[in-house]
């Protein structure tokens, strides 16, 4: 009597045959191959010495006229199936690390897989020996004790190689993602893109330039060495070629391309730029967490650096008419409460400053920021204050209250928001015309936050894609959980709303009253700016 059993050490040639192990090869007939891990430090290994592809390419050689010979190229569907992938998403990692961080996960798990395999299972083939006897018919013959000992060998076989990798895994991931808001422009339509297409419409020839943080990081963040990247799946998963791309046109005109991209050069100079990048803050401390992004002070150095070139390429007279002429979108502030003032408990900032004290200090230094981009030639300025702070998924599951925002972050929001419309009033009024305008995102946000049935949502408090509560909790990834239909959510992910959300958002910014855009809404501008 032959059974047959589905396992990942075939190379191992065991077989049960009469109720007993062979591996005499008059005997052997192979029923069933597997391309599962071959044990348990090869998993974290593969990447590098790749024995499970060695492996794969002698069985795909074997003759199939052998009796009973069938080659089946799949993946195990089991547990360990999903540890395989873990490895594999070591050689293409969905996190992004630098590739010497990356080989230090991966050292570090071998390491802690190798020494705890070796401490708890002394004979290698004795656990997988333990899930060939829990499989098969005889088992359910067996009396306690020898069901008890084969249900161990069976456990040491999955817990050996599994906890030290599954542990590392989910460390990193709370680490790097808990905090993080990744650049979602790959997926979610940005607010600078939504904007952009509508706006073309009324004026195809204006520029467009974009500045700020991952709310309207159109891929600029894919060119430097930082975590605070979403290039990699489910991120385009609505997109036309369904990858990852770093940025997301609407469809209705060219979008500016990000300042770092390879091609951006030539005429596409002429559409305008986006500097944006993932993580920033109004403040420098913001995001160091993120290492190497775009900080604000960067981005206006880019910007005159973008003039040098514009003027290289048409003239300093018109480059100089078209930046004046341009519409720029800038979208900063959030980052420097979730990633600063509240990142950890007793953070530098929340000990230097009170929170009405320390948000002052990021509108006085923000006013910094928007006298610097008049002065580089701005003459269109769109302000976007931050959205709910304590209602997005991710404070949701780590700071809500049952089930509820977090008033402490929403308290930020309530402080900062206004004192920004303030701030903006007073640039205009020392300038002497309406450069800035302002967006109050916060209540625009909040329409479907509060009622998200009303504008066709089935809910505004789980995210589409993570895991954990409210899918709120690490980054996501090809792991996390994923709705099949994004426009029933409100957001995308922890942080980020979702295309339809984010064109809500457009709509007010394009039409709203005066609730939602002072000194008045975009279109009311852009017809205005047609007749001077």
């Amino acid at each position: 009597m032959i059974l047959q059993v589905a396992t990942p050490f075939v190379d191992l040639c065991l077989v049960i045959k009469n109720l007993r192990f062979t591996n005499y090869e008059s005997e052997l007939r192979v029923i069933h191959y597997t391309l599962g891990p071959l044990k348990p430090w090869d998993w974290w290994t593969s990447w590098l010495l790749k024995p499970v592809d060695v492996w794969q390419n002698v069985r795909e050689q074997l003759e199939e006229s052998l009796p009973g010979t069938v080659v089946a190229k799949i993946r195990m569907t089991s547990f360990w199936s999903n540890s395989s992938l873990f490895y594999l998403s070591v050689e293409r990692p969905s996190c992004h690390l630098p590739w010497w961080d990356l080989n230090i996960h991966c050292f570090m798990a071998a390491v802690l897989s190798l020494g705890i395999g070796i401490a708890i299972v002394p004979r290698q083939v004795m656990p997988w020996t333990g899930l060939l006897l829990m499989s098969s018919a005889a088992c359910i013959l067996c009396d306690v004790a020898t069901w008890y000992y084969r249900f161990g060998m069976a456990f040491l076989a999955i817990a050996a190689p599994s906890l030290p990798s599954l542990s590392l895994i989910f460390l990193s991931s709370m680490l790097l993602g808990t905090q993080l808001q990744v650049s979602a422009s790959s997926m979610v339509l940005a607010l600078s893109m939504a904007a952009l297409g509508c706006i073309a419409a009324l004026a195809e020839a204006r520029a467009f330039f974009i500045f700020g943080d991952s709310l309207v990081d159109s891929g600029n963040n894919n060119y430097l060495e930082t975590t605070a990247r979403a290039d990699s799946p489910p991120y385009g998963i609505d997109y036309p070629t369904g990858r990852p791309t770093g940025r997301k046109q609407i469809g209705l005109s060219e979008s500016p391309l990000p300042y770092l991209s390879p091609d951006f050069d030539g005429k596409k100079l002429l559409v305008g730029a986006n500097f944006a990048s993932a993580g920033v803050g109004i403040l420098n401390d913001t995001g160091v967490q993120f290492v190497n992004i775009l900080r604000m002070y960067r981005q206006l150095e880019l910007f005159q650096e973008y003039q040098r070139r514009l003027s290289a390429l048409v003239g300093s007279k018109q480059a100089h008419r078209l930046v004046s002429q341009a519409l720029i979108l800038i979208t900063v502030g959030g980052n420097d409460f979730v990633n600063n003032y509240y990142l950890v408990p007793f953070s530098a900032r929340s000990r230097q400053y009170s929170l009405p004290d320390y948000v002052k200090f990021i509108i006085s230094e923000y006013q910094n920021l928007l006298m610097k981009l008049y002065k580089l030639g701005a003459r269109r300025v769109l302000v976007t204050g931050t959205g709910p702070l304590g209602c997005v998924p991710a404070e949701l599951a780590m700071r809500g209250n049952n089930g509820g925002c977090s008033q402490e972050l929403q308290r930020a929001a309530a402080l900062y928001n206004p004192q920004l419309v303030e701030m903006i009033n007073g640039l205009n009024a020392d300038i002497g015309r309406d450069v800035f305008i302002s967006a109050n995102t916060q209540r625009m946000h909040n329409d479907f936050v509060s009622d998200p049935q009303a504008f066709g949502f089935t809910t505004s408090e789980i995210a589409c894609c993570g895991q954990g509560p409210y899918n709120g909790l690490g980054l996501c990834t090809q792991l996390s959980n994923l709705c099949p239909n994004r426009d029933e959510y409100a957001f995308w992910d922890p942080f980020h709303p979702t295309e339809k959300a984010n064109r809500l958002i457009v709509e007010q910014i394009m039409n709203g009253s005066n609730h939602y855009m002072h000194p008045m809404n975009l279109s009311t501008v852009m017809s205005f700016d047609s007749r001077t």
